[in-house]
């Protein structure tokens, strides 16, 4: 508890999303040993879809194209993302229709799409940064063309939050065209990526994330004519949707090795971004980088090599974990105040309290739940209702 308040006092703590192997039927999260007990072989939905520019390219309409294996994440998306260095290219259908695409990927498209298509112009990714896209499900995701404000970066540029093209070093050429389909609330690559983008806005930026879909793996309110089915239900039908707009190149399927649960084998998997506790150690990497070099390491090579490595590409560390039996942060939320207060031992919110607090003893059973039965009145800015503590459990946890 002390060493949590002591990040908390120091601005070392703050709350935000992880992305994890989630079992939506039973509402947890599954380590990743767990995930590695439930692998099958499946047939995937595998779609083309382009993603037309906002702007005309070169004078004249274009459209990126992404491949997705999981069409439900599409109402989710925020950005298309390419490689700095790649080359890509400016491609044109008999039909006249203009896409892109990678260079070195065109050829097997064309067969791929039995198209003919014709070679305009090349660039780098790099050039390609920043162009804005209407996403496939925008005007049907609610709510997200009304936060998409445009806002300055922290250096001096005007861009919208999401819809654009970002770069990123995971995309690669062995499948797909690409550019690669990013929705931040699947994907770890995904949310990594939405992090560093929604930085450049700066701290004070409120930047969202979208996401359409419920805990329980259904599509939430934010995509009312899907609400309350089951994603991978969906596929099908936002596939014909996608079709009927004339944004669907191709559709096939795609073979591969997908988890399911090893408590349920028939209950897919989905990765799903969860609320978490972070402790900011990028806060420190350059500190504990020279350190590091002031250690005497046997053998020699572990230095600048494995920890040397660990270090360099260190990230913000989340230490919560969402378990029934668990042992509950001391961070304590205001119903009024929107300011965490984080404790240093276990009767300080009583002696906060500006009425009596409820005894945990009389309800044991409550010490069971997700979220801790401990609360406290907030003397904020006059406030005297309830507080609750966060309902996050350590990473260390009983069972």
């Amino acid at each position: 508890m002390v060493a949590l308040s002591e990040l908390f006092r120091k601005g070392l703590l703050y709350q935000g999303h992880k992305v994890v192997w989630w079992w939506a039927q039973g509402g947890t999260a599954l380590s990743s040993g767990e995930v590695g007990l439930g692998y099958k072989e499946v047939n995937d939905p595998s779609v083309y879809v382009a993603f037309p520019l906002s702007e005309p390219l070169d004078g004249k309409s274009a459209s990126l194209v992404v491949w997705t294996t999981t069409p439900w994440t599409l109402p989710s998306n925020m950005y298309a993302a390419v490689s700095a260095t790649l080359e890509y290219a400016i491609v044109r259908a008999e039909d006249g229709r203009r896409f892109v695409v990678a260079r070195d990927l065109v050829a097997g498209l064309a067969k791929k799409w039995k198209l003919t298509l014709e070679v305009e112009r090349e660039m780098k990714g790099a050039d390609l940064a920043g162009l804005e896209y209407a996403a496939p499900f925008a005007s049907d995701h609610v709510g997200a063309l009304e936060s998409n404000a445009r806002s300055k970066t922290t250096d001096g540029a005007l861009a919208p939050f999401f819809y654009r093209v970002i770069l990123a070093d995971f995309v690669t050429l062995d499948a797909g065209t690409g550019i690669v389909h990013v929705a931040p609330a699947f994907g770890e690559d995904d949310h990594r990526a939405h992090v560093k983008e929604a930085a450049r806005f700066g701290p004070g930026a409120k930047v969202p994330l979208l996401c359409s879909v419920r805990p329980d793996g259904a599509f939430n309110d934010a995509m009312p004519k899907y609400e309350g089915r089951w994603v991978k239900d969906c596929d099908k039908d936002l596939t014909r949707e996608l079709k009927d707009r004339g944004l669907l190149l191709l559709a096939e399927t795609y073979k591969h090795d997908y988890p399911f649960c090893w408590r349920s084998d028939q209950d897919a998997l989905i990765q799903y971004a969860r609320p978490a506790w972070y402790i900011k150690t990028t806060a420190l990497k350059d500190q504990a980088i020279q350190n590091n070099r002031a250690v005497h390491w046997l053998p020699e090579h572990i230095q600048e090599g494995r920890f040397g490595d660990f270090l360099a590409h260190n990230v913000d560390w989340a230490l919560s974990r969402e378990r029934y039996w668990g042992t509950p942060l001391n961070v304590w939320r205001c119903s009024t105040d929107p300011r965490s207060t984080c404790t240093r031992r276990p009767a300080w919110p009583r002696s906060r309290s500006a009425t009596p607090a409820p005894s945990i003893t009389s309800t044991p059973h409550r010490r069971r739940t997700r979220r801790s039965a401990t609360i406290s009145s907030c003397t904020s800015r006059g406030s005297t209702r309830w507080s609750s503590r966060a309902p996050r459990a350590a990473r260390r946890c009983v069972g």
